[in-house]
């Protein structure tokens, strides 16, 4: 029988009108990217980050003790100084996120370092609070440079020596370690390489979940699936309608994420290079690498769309429908989980179900994917893609499926 498009359009219409009524699908689409997405990547990442407009707060005890090194501290834009009488009352404002960081010196510091004896200085920091984290290194690089400047200095003037000749005693080896990497230096491409593919994958799986399940379970209970196959359209241009009626859903949910993701990156890191010299964004986000991400979600989501119709079919009513898809999205969910941490360096994980979509979402990302990947990953998801429609379409055929009870 040959199918009507004219059918298909309205079953699509129809069906996208009543799914764009539920509340949970708008909170799904838009407010659920719009909320998530800031709060779980650039949020964190911005306040956490240490600059000229957001310093880390630095507190000290005994100053006095060391004005050299504090001017190095004084000279740092991204530092703001307070000063605490002491050691005690340091530790209380760490502990309750008054301060970041806080250094106490001891009685003598500057005059024992001039009389050539060792010197200690406490750094105080607390490794839950997130800026107090990252702001150690920091701090500890400033002191490391006012600790090799000393060193420096007396080497040249007890052994009469050059400033290249004590580099080259201090330092005989030079480690040139070149990361090739291009979102090395920038912390936002690199956070925006890592989550994307997987928030993504994880978005296509649970983005039209409910719709799904309400198109076809839902109507199950509702007993308004009846109705529905007395009409002109055949079964099939049914569950193809359907299905773009949820694809369509999915689809706007994913394009507002990706919009989300890029642009935030985007403006990240034009905030990032405004403030920190030498940095820059290492990221292609053009047209093209927008394009060819939206064609790898929707290829995706269409392998999704289709199973999760397969199962929803085959389901009673809702909460049996909830308790097999559940497992299933999970079993997806993972590999994108998994992927943060994996290297895509074998053309046969452009074959494989789900990594296939990240990897070369990835790939594009970074600007490191050849054609050869590129048609492996189009063409795998093509195939699981149009399987997962079959199976899905002969399902919805069995009268003994469709009406299971």
């Amino acid at each position: 029988m040959k199918m009507s498009f004219s059918q298909v359009n309205t079953i699509f219409l129809k069906e996208l009108k009543d799914t764009m009524r539920d509340r949970r699908t708008i909170i799904a689409m838009i407010l659920g990217p719009v909320i998530v997405i800031p709060l779980v990547t650039f949020v964190p990442f911005m306040m956490g980050t240490a600059s000229a407009e957001n310093p880390i707060i630095l507190s000290v005890v005994n100053a006095d003790e060391a004005p050299t090194l504090m001017k190095y501290f004084e000279e740092t834009s991204m530092i703001e100084i307070s000063y605490t009488d002491t050691e005690n009352e340091l530790r209380k404002l760490i502990n309750e996120s008054e301060i970041e960081i806080g250094l106490y010196f001891y009685e003598g510091f500057e005059k024992e370092i001039n009389t050539s004896k060792n010197v200690t200085v406490n750094i105080y920091f607390d490794s839950n609070n997130i800026r107090s984290g990252t702001g150690v290194p920091f701090v500890r690089e400033i002191i490391t440079y006012y600790r090799d400047s000393i060193v420096k200095y007396s080497l040249m003037k007890d052994l009469n020596l050059s400033s290249d000749e004590v580099n080259a005693t201090l330092e005989p080896i030079n480690m040139n370690s070149v990361d090739l990497n291009p979102q090395a230096d920038n912390p936002v491409a690199f956070m925006l390489v890592m989550m994307l593919p997987m928030f993504l994958t994880i978005w296509g799986v649970t983005g039209g979940m409910n719709a799904t399940i309400d198109l076809t379970t839902g109507e199950k209970e509702r007993k308004t699936m009846e109705s529905l196959l007395t009409s002109p359209a055949s079964r099939k241009e049914i569950v193809i309608g359907k299905f773009l009626a949820i694809l369509s859903v999915v689809m706007i949910t994913l394009t507002v994420m990706i919009v989300l993701m890029l642009g935030g990156a985007a403006v990240s890191s034009s905030i990032l290079e405004s403030q920190i010299e030498g940095i820059s964004s290492g990221l292609d986000i053009s047209p093209f690498v927008f394009l060819i991400l939206l064609a790898l979600v929707a290829i995706f989501a269409v392998f999704i769309i289709s199973i999760e119709l397969i199962v929803c079919s085959y389901a009673r009513n809702f909460k049996e429908a909830s308790t097999y898809i559940s497992p299933l999205t999970m079993v997806i969910i993972l590999p994108a989980i998994f992927s943060m941490y994996m290297t895509f360096n074998d053309p046969i994980f452009f074959a494989l179900p789900v990594l296939n979509v990240i990897a070369c979402m990835k790939g594009f990302l970074v600007g490191n994917i050849g054609i050869i990947e590129i048609s492996i990953s189009f063409i795998s998801s093509a195939i699981y893609g149009a399987i997962a429609i079959f199976i899905a379409t002969k399902l919805f055929m069995r009268e003994n499926v469709l009406f299971r009870s």
